[in-house]
This record gives structure tokens, sequence and C-alpha cells, in this order.
């Protein structure tokens, strides 16, 4: 008899996001015997989204070469033991348990023995430990990446730390906490598995603490991250009794139709896509005649598809509960025509001083790039480029150089001060070329803070050091044009944090923000599918199940990662394979790829040129321009302008507090005035105070009954909309732009009084200012007007304008002279980052001449810049030959993410 196919990679299901979903537990390998894929491929079922491209296979049995390399197996078992306070070892011992569990018992027991007689450390690859519950001969064995075994504090036994290895790849220098969770899930079932097993050598106790080996730069050189385990140990015994619970339920017929059918799908379009049964199941929804099924293949969430059933059935009215935007959702799907959110263009597409970057991101590497598309201006050509070695430094150098020269292209009418004459935005099509870019300049920002301290080492006479003491090769310095792209890149990333800032525009979200398109909402997230549903306005309807599929199966996408089926074709033809790399055929894909691209993106800025601008639209501008100033003055004087958003300074951080605070509170004023759909949302929602619906109820004098009990007699109120039309961007509204404020007159606003009816206690009389001539029956959005501003009269409303990011930023009277001149006065503001990181050179050398930093210190000292540089002869990602790189048979891409 077979092993049930329990551990391995399967072991991932205490972790998995489909855990929720019966019909997903109910053909768990422990129930069927097989792998999920080979219960889809028993059904029929279509595979969807759920294989792993070659790239990214070949990625991560790359990271687990460096894992496994002399050069980084003694540092992750020292590390890992470091970080949890144990005894440093005198000796590491590396083993190779080739995911056998006899060999892992085996080579426990005489890492005990070394661990206690000699103080000796052992990291032990490929261990094998048997699945909860089961033997060796019954289940195949849960797989960790790596332990590590070393004597206990108390010098009697010795610890296992249970490690697991992931390539995630680092976005903006960070890692995301999701994949962070997920794999310590994984780490934590690994110590729960070695906690039960009876075999266990005596005298070792498992570690409470867990860690995870990920890439620490670009190269995929590993560094360790420790976790406590406890939390996660108890959702893993929660997972494994539901497992066995399930198990014992259920009974395999060898039928899997119909075992299937009788299993309930908690069915979600989006989350499930990575599930081997997916394409069943909503082709199972699809062949169902029931509203209800309907409304779940959309994504409609359970507790609102009862309320949405008569607009599905009889195109009627529905709960004024439920909210706007899903009734549009709805009804666009059944419609096959977008819904328009009734808000104006703001964006910044289109307008000069915009450089349109695509690029075609490889699944090789974290900020791996197999081309990239420019359009130096919105009226010239696009330029395109070809990279024929996609992990390379030097190709991310040369994308900064395109960019760099297209934004300099950009700057005109800078004054002396770096006040530029219009501000420059960089317009991608989705979130994730936007994450590629910052993340590639926040690499080289690295590299170049780093030459610059190993220049001052060389002045001084100093060996140049990486952080962990090895000799270090000095990068080539960043261009002009490569630290222009890189500064102003490095100022999105910290603009992240501000709402009201718009350096990098994605046109998917500058388009979704006008329209409401039908289908699951997070399909909208795809410009490709997005645009068709615009281009319904004014066309043919599109069928909504037709574009999914389109989506989905579709060779091309519009953003920078690529669809699986293409990331083969494209690593397969620069892979030497067959003897000799096929140039020719990779570049002509790579061709076709970009543009595919341009050619959505165009499309895109057209869809977008259908709408009318928001009067908001040049003060959002105005604003960028003011932020600007700050980036082109840093920039100018080579000050702070390579400070990476996770370096920046505590009390940088701190004082932006405030700010940040303020920011977010501008940016919903400001949506709140200009998009109908939302302030709508929002005054339906009872946690909210500061708006209300109202009706108007006679207009000589004005009576309105308001639908809220946070508005009321005596507030002042001010009228946001009437009948789903903005207000603000009517012809007697006029927009100013003052030093603190942005000055907005005309607007209905005044005091509610005592209503004539005491009957109707909700009714007030209103006399507002700036008459909109109402009509009895209206629809109005009131505001509390205080929340707005504190002004008496109520002929201007003003919306504070946040402060700027002036910390540590040159003000507009510095120039390049003024810290040479008078260092004291300006060392806060324009000192230069050569001299600032030449002091932090110097620093380092007193801490490692005092004996701090040296690589003997314990425990270990964390390296908190993580810069993407290498000491000299270390190895790299590049430098790994993989010999088996065929991804396995029935692996998903949730095993490795």
């Amino acid at each position: 008899m077979s092993l049930l196919p329990l551990g391995g990679g399967t072991g991932a299901v205490a972790a998995s996001a489909h855990a929720g979903c019966e019909r997903f537990r109910g053909t768990d390998p422990m129930v069927t015997r097989l792998p999920r894929k080979k219960v889809a491929e028993a059904l029929g079922a279509q595979a969807i989204s759920a294989g792993i491209p070659a790239a990214r296979w070949v990625r991560a049995k790359i990271f687990e070469s460096l894992i496994r390399n002399e050069a980084f197996a003694s540092e992750i078992a020292t590390k890992s033991i470091g970080y949890l306070d144990l005894l440093r070892p005198e000796t590491v011992a590396i083993v190779d348990a080739s995911e056998d569990v006899g060999k892992t018992r085996k080579a426990l027991k005489t890492a005990v023995k070394l661990a206690i007689e000699q103080q000796s450390a052992t990291l032990i690859h490929a261990p094998a430990v048997p699945y909860p519950g089961f033997t060796a001969e019954e289940a195949t064995p849960v797989l960790p990446d790596f332990v590590v075994v070393t004597k206990d504090n108390d010098g009697a036994g010795a610890v296992l730390i249970v490690g697991d290895a992931k390539d995630y790849e680092r976005v903006r220098a960070r890692i995301d906490d999701q994949r962070y969770l997920k794999g310590f899930l994984q780490v934590a079932f690994g110590a729960e598995a070695f906690d039960r097993w009876d075999d266990l050598p005596p005298d070792i106790r498992i570690a409470e603490t867990g860690v995870l080996a990920v890439p620490r730069n670009a190269f995929l050189q590993p560094t360790v991250i420790p976790e406590l385990l406890k939390d996660h140990q108890q959702e893993i015994r929660f997972r494994l009794e539901e497992r066995v619970d399930e198990a014992n339920i259920l009974e395999w017929t060898g039928d899997a139709k119909s075992f299937v059918d009788h299993l309930t799908a908690t069915f979600d379009p989006f989350t499930c896509s990575t599930c081997p049964l997916y394409g069943y199941c909503r082709d199972e929804l699809r062949g169902s005649d029931d509203p209800i099924d309907f409304l779940t293949e959309m994504g409609v969430p359970a507790n609102q598809r009862g309320a949405l059933l008569p607009l599905v059935t009889d195109d009627a009215e529905v709960p004024a509960s439920v909210p706007k935007s899903l009734v549009a959702r709805v009804r666009a799907t059944t419609t096959g025509v977008a819904i328009p959110t009734g808000k104006l263009r703001t964006d910044s597409v289109g307008l000069d001083g915009t450089v349109n970057v695509v690029l075609v991101k490889s699944d090789s590497g974290a900020l791996s790039v197999y081309g990239i598309g420019v359009q130096q201006t919105p009226d010239s050509d696009w330029a395109f480029t070809t990279f024929e070695q996609p992990n390379s430094e030097q190709t991310r150098r040369d994308i900064m150089a395109l960019i760099g020269a297209a934004l300099d292209a950009n700057l005109i009418g800078d004054d002396e001060h770096g006040k530029p004459g219009r501000p420059v935005h960089i317009v991608v099509p989705d979130g994730a070329t936007s994450d590629l870019l910052a993340s590639i300049a926040d690499s080289l920002a690295g590299a170049e803070l780093a030459r610059l301290r190993w220049t001052r080492d060389i002045e001084m006479g100093r060996t140049p050091l990486s952080f962990d003491g090895n000799p270090a090769t000095l990068p080539e310095p960043l261009t002009e044009r490569q630290r222009l792209a890189v500064s102003f890149l490095l100022e999105e990333d910290r603009a992240r944090a501000f709402q009201m800032r718009s350096a990098v525009v994605d046109i998917r979200d500058a388009l979704g923000a006008l329209v409401i398109a039908g289908g699951p909402k997070e399909e909208s997230g795809f410009l490709n599918y997005l645009v068709p549903w615009v281009e319904s306005l004014d066309g043919a309807p599109v069928d909504t199940r037709t574009l999914v599929d389109a989506r989905k199966t579709g060779v091309h996408t519009p953003g920078a990662k690529l669809s699986e089926a293409l990331s083969n074709a494209l690593f397969e033809s620069l892979t030497d394979t067959a003897g000799k790399q096929s140039i020719p055929r990779y570049r002509e894909l790579v061709a076709e790829a970009l543009e595919y691209r341009v050619e959505i993106f165009n499309r895109a800025v057209g869809a977008l040129n259908g709408f009318l601008s928001s009067k908001m639209r040049e003060v959002l501008r105005a604003l960028e321009a003011d932020a600007q100033q700050i980036w082109r003055r840093r920039f100018l004087l080579q000050s702070n302008d390579l400070v990476r958003f996770s370096s920046t300074p505590e009390f940088w951080r701190n004082a932006l507090v405030e700010i940040v605070e303020a920011d977010a509170l501008a940016a919903t004023q400001f949506k709140l005035l200009i998009d109908p759909t939302y302030a709508d949302e929002v005054a339906r929602d009872a946690s909210v105070r500061h708006l209300a619906i109202a009706t108007v109820v006679s207009v000589s004098p004005v009576v309105i009954e308001v639908e809220s009990r946070r508005i009321g007699l005596d507030s002042k109120a001010v009228a946001l909309q009437v009948n789903g039309q903005a207000l603000v961007e009517s012809d007697d509204v006029v927009l100013k732009m003052q030093a603190g404020s942005v000055s907005v007159t005309g607007l209905p606003a005044g005091n509610l009084e005592a209503g004539p009816s005491v009957e109707t206690p909700r009714r007030f009389t209103w006399a507002p200012t700036h008459d909109e001539k109402l009509s009895t029956g209206d629809r109005l959005v009131l505001a509390d007007f205080e929340w707005f501003c504190s002004l008496k009269r109520f002929t201007s409303m003003n919306v504070e304008r946040p402060a700027l990011d002036r910390t540590l930023a040159p003000k507009p009277d510095c120039d390049a002279n003024s810290f040479e001149d008078d260092p004291d006065s300006h060392g806060y503001c324009c000192k230069p980052h050569a001299v600032r990181e030449a002091e932090t050179s110097d620093y380092w050398a007193e801490r490692r001449s005092a004996g701090e930093m040296n690589p003997q210190i314990w425990p270990p000292i964390r390296d908190l810049d993580s810069f993407d540089v290498t000491a000299h002869g270390e190895v790299v990602a590049d430098e790994i030959d993989v010999d088996d790189a065929a991804v396995p048979e029935f692996a998903t891409i949730d095993e490795l993410d």
C-alpha cells in the first residue's frame, strides 16, 4: 500500500488560505489518499493559476542550494542559535539527512552527543519526521528544510531549532507580513511534528522559537528571522485535529464526482484561484440556475447575497443598507455595462511632466527584469529595451538610467532652489510595476551608501569591510541620471505613507476610481479586465465570464508579472537547455510582451480621456508640486535623497506621525467632496458621526429630514452632493489654494434649526447659503461643517492642507556651499550624503576597534541596513547551478508562497 501523501509540501495545508472550505478539507489526501491535483484530474477540472512557473521553481531550488552552501550554512546555524540567546557553539557540523526518517534519527542522536560533550552545533539539512499521529510506514513525512541542534543553556541537554527556507521577494526592502505568517506556520508544523515524535532522542527539547531563512538581498543570499512559535503551534494543533476529524467522518468512494459534489465549496473567485479544484467549483456555479450561485461566482459577500436577489431576479430595488458600489457591481454584471462612480478625473495621466513605464518581470529573481518600455512624454514614441541578463545589477542600473533620462527631460522651470515649474510623475499599469521600480531603487541606493562608506575607509587607510567583517568590493558609483531616478523612486516610497501624494500614478487605480466594473471585485485589479468595462460605456456590452476567462488563461498580462505560460517560454528561451540560448526568440517574446502592455496602457489612457476633469485635479497637482520642491532640493544637494523608507531614522518617523494623520484626514475630506459613491456609502455607515443622508421635505422654507442622530438640531451642516452629483464640481463653486488650506466657496451650508413638526423630530429647517434650487424629494449627503473647518461664517469652507515632510531636508536658502561654510547650522538640513556616510564609516571603525562589531561578538549583531552588496568572493545566486529544475507534477504555487 502506498504511503498517505500527508507530509512534504502538502503539509502547507495547515497554513492554507483554503482551509475554511469544506470541499478543500474533504479532499484532503488523508481522506482521498491522492494529491488534490490528481482529484482535480479525475473530475476533469481545468487547472487555472495553480501551477509553478519554471523560473520560480529554479529560484526556490537555487535558494535552497545557497542555504546548504558551506559559505552560509555555518552562518545560518550560528545566527539561529545566537538570536535565541543560546550558548555559543565551539564548532558547527553540517549533515544531510536526505529527507529520510531513519537518517534524521541517526543524525539527531549524533548531534545531541556532540552538543552535550563538545558544545558543537549541528545543522541538519533535509530532515524528515513522521507526520503527527502516523508512523513513517503509514504516511509521507513532514519535511522541514533544516534543523539546528545545539547545547542547551543548562548544559544537561540539547535544543532543536526548526527552520524553513523561503525565497520570499523583498518588496521595497521588506517582506510582506502575511508571507512571514504563512512561513512560520509551516515552521510550527515541523516543530509540532518533532514534538510528537515518539523516537525523538532523549535529552533534547524543541525550541519555542523557530527560524525562517529568507533572502537578505537581490542576490538571494540568506539571512535568519526568528519568531516565537507558541501561537502558531496552537493553530497547527487545531488544523491537525480538524484534518483527522474530517478523515474519520468522510469515506473516499473512488468516484471523484459523487464524492466531491456532496461537499460544500466556500467559493471565493480570487483566493480560490490557486486551488486545484478551482476550475471545477467555478464551472459548477456557472452551470447552476440559482441566482445565489451567480452572486457567489461574482464574489458577492455571503451576508449580502440575499439582499441583492431582487436585483438579479427582477431588476428591482434593493435595501438602502446594501453598499452602493456593490449594487453597481451586480448591476454592471447583469447588463454588461460599467457604472460610473460619479467622480471626475483627478489623476495626472497624460499631462506634461508624466513619464509612462511598463515592465516585463522575470520569475527568476526578486528584481529580475526581461524588458522595459518608456514613453518620455505623452506625445512621444515608446522606446523598448530588452535585457539579456535580467538578474544582473547592471540591468537594474540601466533601468534607472532610462527612467532618469526621461525624468530629467521633464524637469523644466527649476529655479536656483530646485522649485519645479511643474511636478513630474511616473505612470505605471499596476502596483506590481511600482513596487518593482521602488525595490530596484532601494537596492541601488543601498549599494551607493555602502560605496560612500567604503570610500571613506580607503581614504583613512582602512580595509573596506562588509557588515559581517568580510573584505568588500566597491560597487560602481551611480551616474547622475541613475541617481535622479533612484532618488525619485525612494521619494515615492516614503510618499506612500501620504495619501495626497502622487509621485507614481497607477493608471489602473485612476481608471478604477471612475467606474465600477462587473464581475468579481478583485478582477478589476487587472488593467486588461478593467479597460474593456470602461469601453463598454460607449461601445458594446461585455460578457463577464468571457472576460474573466480571457484574463485568467491569456498568455499576456498588462502589468509587471507574467502568466505561467509566458514565464516558461521566456525562461526556456534564455536558459541553456539545448546547448545554446535562443536569443532571437527571447527578444521576440519580450517585444511581444511589451507591445501588449503598451496596447492596454494606451487603451487605458484613451478611456481616461473620455472623462471630464475635476476641479480638484489642479489642486492635487499643485500639492504634489510643493512636495516635490523638497525632493528636488534633496537631489540637487545630494542630501538625504538616498534614504530608504526602511532606513528612515526613528526620530524622523516619529515626526511624521502627526503629518501622516493630517494627510489622511485631508485625503478623506477631499474624497468625500469629489466622489459621490464613496460619500454615499460613508454617510450610510452607522459608525460615522460627521456625515448623514437627508431628504428635502419642502423648499419654502427648506425643510430636510436627516437620517442620523449625529447631525441634528443646532448642527452646522454643509451639503456635499444632491441626487448623487458632487456639488464641488458645479459651476458656482470656486476652489482657491491658500497658504494652509484649500478654500471651497459656493457649497450650501447653514445651521439646522427646529422644524415645523414635533411629530417628526428628525426634520429641521435649513437656510443654506448659496441656494442650490433644491426640489422636494432631493436626496442630500450632509456633512458636519465643523468637522471640515472652524470658520464662523458659511460663505466658504476650508480643507486644511497637510504639512510637508521637511525633516532632514534642505531649506529654500540652502546651497551647495551651505554645509561646508557653516556645518553647525546646516548639520540637520543639507549635510551631503558623502559626509553622513563618512561619519557612519568612522563610527563603525571605532566600534570594530573596540571589539563591538567583530564577527566574534555573541550574540551576533543584526544588520538592520541589509544593503544589496556582497563581500568579496561571496557566493551569489548566479553562481549556483540547479541539476533537477523540473517542477514536481503535483506541486502548486501555494507550496512555495
